[in-house]
């Protein structure tokens, strides 16, 4: 950038910034290099000042307050099968996603925008070292299971891959260093989700550096315009793909393209479906799934009024306590009427410690130091699509999030529910488990259904267990 073009471009974001009654984030531009300028020019030309204005705007005194307000009741959820004549649905449930996913109308969409910060691991999370054996990342278990699926129903489709701005980069190297973990590289796709500001309490922009803005990832809802501007949507369109297969790179033991799962989508039209498991208790951190004002929706834990999350039934159990575990089906075309005239789903404000600068213009990191970051959440969609599917799963065979350095939801907590998933299925195959420590490649089964069949079909799991 020339010294003229930046100077003009400095004069008109600084106007712009200081009339949002934002001018702060020019305040150590004279003593910034040309290269710094650069970036800060960048970056506040990249904020949309009349949308962030909007979310200053809804209050954030409210922010750590937040209340619900209409009509809250349970909603209508396909819960585990119990009766033969449920366990015949299921079946022909299953038979129909398989037909899709020999059919190729199926593609896995994984979120993995974070890092492994709050492990104590600074890179991305899906390069966490997960393994109990053999040290083998999140992204190859989850590549492997997709090879799995793919080499089991005969056709492939593409793996798409969400990454942040923070992670982006490293993310496609890990994968271009491990060879894609044995998948084709164009059957790889990588799309970033959108960053936006961070304020603080006071609704002033929060400043990273004195050249660089605070910036949190969108949140999960974020995948849908980040597909959409990406041109991912349109290639699976053109490519016969009509639904997408959404998790999180943390969840360990998630069932990636669950045929059952599908089989009901496919078969009720629905544009978005979700599973659902029974909440540890009224306090775990899940999203309730319930309906709201007549609307099927998730309701976001933080969100939930104290008396609703220990809100007991006429039999004493929890009332609400379906929660939402983040694996959902979104249909191909559901997904780009989220953002074809603009995308609309709203932003949940969510306070945090966010470091801040001294005078100098050096981060300063006190806790005490609360900001407002802006997420959007991948369920708020469920409330505007047609025949939104509700299907209980159960905690062991889906579901061990990676959040926590140790205790619950840790890589403690997945390697105990790993081994005892992967131990269940030698017993329910006949097998005696191997003693001590070991692990089995999502290449042989990832399901007790597929191991079962596998070795009474003749097929030794041998060559997939690490010890």
């Amino acid at each position: 950038m020339t010294s003229k073009s930046r100077t003009e471009l400095h004069h008109q974001l600084r106007t712009r910034a200081e009339k949002e009654g934002q001018g702060h984030i020019f305040k150590w531009w004279d003593r910034l290099k040309d290269n710094e300028k650069d970036i800060l020019l960048e970056q506040a030309g990249d904020i949309d000042f009349t949308w962030l204005g909007a979310q200053i705007k809804k209050g954030l005194s409210a922010a750590s307050e937040q209340s619900l307000s209409g009509r809250l009741e349970p909603c209508q959820i396909v819960r585990l099968p119990a009766t033969e004549a449920q366990k015949e649905r299921d079946e022909e449930m299953r038979r129909t996603g398989e037909d899709a996913l020999r059919r190729g109308l199926v593609a896995p969409v994984m979120v993995a925008g974070g890092q492994g910060s709050r492990l104590g691991f600074e890179a991305p999370k899906g390069a966490y070292p997960i393994g109990p054996a053999t040290q083998k990342t999140l992204f190859q278990f989850h590549a492997e299971k997709i090879r799995g699926t793919w080499e089991k129903y005969g056709h492939a489709t593409r793996w798409y891959i969400m990454t942040s701005l923070t992670n982006d980069r490293d993310t496609r190297e890990f994968f271009e260093k491990h060879n894609y973990f044995g998948i084709e590289s164009d059957r790889v796709r990588f799309f970033t989700q959108r960053m936006v500001p961070s304020v603080g309490l006071d609704g002033k922009i929060i400043m990273a550096s004195a050249f660089t803005v605070f910036r949190n990832p969108n949140g999960s809802g974020g995948v849908y315009p980040a597909l959409y501007e990406s041109g991912s949507l349109d290639e699976m369109a053109s490519e016969g793909v009509q639904a997408m297969f959404y998790f999180q790179v943390d969840n360990l033991i998630v069932k990636v393209c669950d045929p059952t799962f599908l089989g009901y989508h496919f078969k009720t039209d629905s544009e978005m479906s979700l599973k659902i498991l029974p909440k540890r208790d009224g306090d775990e951190p899940l999203g309730v799934t319930v309906r709201l004002d007549g609307k099927t929706t998730v309701v976001e834990y933080i969100d939930l009024p104290a008396a609703d999350k220990h809100a007991k039934d006429e039999n004493g159990n929890l009332k609400y306590w379906a929660g939402s575990i983040a694996i959902h089906i979104i249909g191909v075309d559901f997904g780009r009427r989220q953002c074809e005239n603009g995308f609309r789903l709203p932003y949940h404000r969510a306070v945090k410690s966010i470091p801040r600068l001294d005078d100098e213009g050096k981060p300063v990191n006190d806790p005490a130091h609360k900001g407002v970051k802006f997420e959007t959440f991948v369920f708020d969609a469920l409330s505007d699509a047609q025949n939104p599917l509700i299907i209980e799963t159960k905690r062991a065979i889906d579901f061990s999030p990676i959040k926590n350095p140790r205790g619950e939801d840790s890589p403690e907590s997945a390697h105990r529910m790993a081994d005892e998933l992967w131990r269940s299925w030698f017993k329910a195959a006949g097998l005696e488990p191997p003693k001590g420590t070991f692990e089995l490649s999502p290449l042989f089964a990832q399901e007790e259904r597929d191991f079962v069949e596998r070795v009474r079909a003749g097929e030794d799991p041998t060559p997939f267990i690490s010890e």
